[in-house]
């Protein structure tokens, strides 16, 4: 729920009517024979001419080496891209936009992400190949991300990625001419035009078929959460439905369970009871064997979700390797204290019904047993 309602923040700055982001139709096939270099920087010369647009493209693994032994993606942004939903940064100064490829000695402004700081502090020149230009390049750190910033992605608003090993790296117009054509595809997928209407992004849909016969389709973000909303209230009415009867049944089986104590046990109660054992004292241990029986199952909760968080590091998942406080993310502390506050309702529930069922056997019988 945490990672749906930050993904509905972070869409919020493009969910505007004159915004439309481009995707690749379902049933549009890539004909490679039509993916030339030609073909390709046509298409980016007729968007530069006549669009706005952000630029958002990540996947491409670059060779940086670190310590962790993580690969590290590329992720690559524009200027309108930043201006909308910039990387906020723990230390250093935003990426500059302002230089041009093709220079002698070019060095392109880069930012690091936080799981990288250490061996790439700011100021570090580097020397890398990047996959987008198919060459080396020679950058400098300008900044370092916070740790454990992510992106939603437009069409699963609750699916994110994390940008701990990551770097970013500012596309302008002089980068799109020297990248390879295969980045230019990918750089499609996600495009987002500005300030343009419904009309002028079909126009753009119907040169980009012309030219490499593959269908584009272009949606702003309100019809991509829609869609997603019809899927994803869908999906909660059913969680709500399980935990529900999960939770009924927990309490059956714990008011059950006290319930077969209690007449097992009617003679002990009956016995301290009348050595001094008074209901309050009685209701106090109750508490206390619950309680335990709470904090140990919480721990386990506690042990399974950081070793899920682990996990993402042994297998080395640059996207999703985390930090957080602890080894977890506020939405795993905001699992934990939900289930801590659903202990804490089924221990009062459960503590007060059997206290009511001890309260209502005569005394008379315990002194029979």
């Amino acid at each position: 729920m945490q990672s749906t309602l930050e993904g509905y923040a972070e869409v919020e700055k493009i969910s505007k009517e004159s915004t439309f982001i481009e995707n690749l139709d379902s049933e549009s096939i890539i004909n490679p024979d039509k993916l030339t270099k030609d073909s390709m920087n046509d298409i980016y010369q007729f968007i530069n001419k006549n669009y706005e647009y952000a630029f958002f493209t990540d996947g491409l693994i670059t060779e940086l080496t670190n310590s962790h032994a993580i690969e590290v993606p590329a992720v690559y942004i524009n200027n309108n891209y930043s201006r909308i939903n910039a990387f906020p940064l723990s230390e250093g100064s935003p990426i500059s936009f302002d230089y041009q490829l093709g220079t002698q000695n070019t060095i392109v402004p880069i930012l690091v992400g936080f799981g990288l700081a250490e061996e790439y502090p700011v100021g570090t020149q580097v020397h890398f190949y990047d996959p987008a230009l198919g060459k080396n390049i020679t950058a400098e750190v300008s900044g370092v991300l916070e740790g454990d910033i992510s992106r939603s992605n437009y069409y699963a608003l609750d699916f994110k990625q994390y940008y701990n090993f990551s770097v970013i790296i500012p596309v302008n117009e002089s980068y799109l001419n020297e990248s390879e054509f295969q980045f230019k595809i990918n750089g499609l997928m996600n495009l987002i035009l500005l300030n343009t209407d419904e009309q002028k992004a079909s126009q753009l849909g119907r040169y980009i078929n012309e030219k490499i016969d593959t269908k584009f389709n272009y949606y702003n973000q309100k019809d991509n959460t829609d869609f997603y909303n019809n899927y994803f209230f869908s999906s909660i009415k059913t969680l709500i439905g399980v935990i529900t009867f999960i939770s009924i049944l927990i309490l059956g089986i714990a008011i059950w369970i006290s319930t077969s104590t209690i007449k097992i046990k009617v003679r002990d109660f009956t016995i301290n009871i009348l050595l001094g054992l008074s209901y309050n004292k009685l209701k106090k241990l109750f508490y206390i064997y619950y309680g335990a029986i709470s904090s140990i199952s919480l721990f386990v909760v506690f042990c399974l979700t950081l070793y899920l968080r682990y996990n993402f590091w042994i297998g080395k998942k640059s996207y999703l390797v985390t930090y957080g406080f602890l080894g977890l993310l506020t939405m795993d502390w905001i699992g934990i204290l939900s289930a801590f506050i659903f202990n804490i309702l089924l221990i009062i529930i459960v503590t007060n019904i059997t206290m009511w069922k001890i309260q209502k056997i005569p005394i008379s019988i315990g002194v029979i047993e």
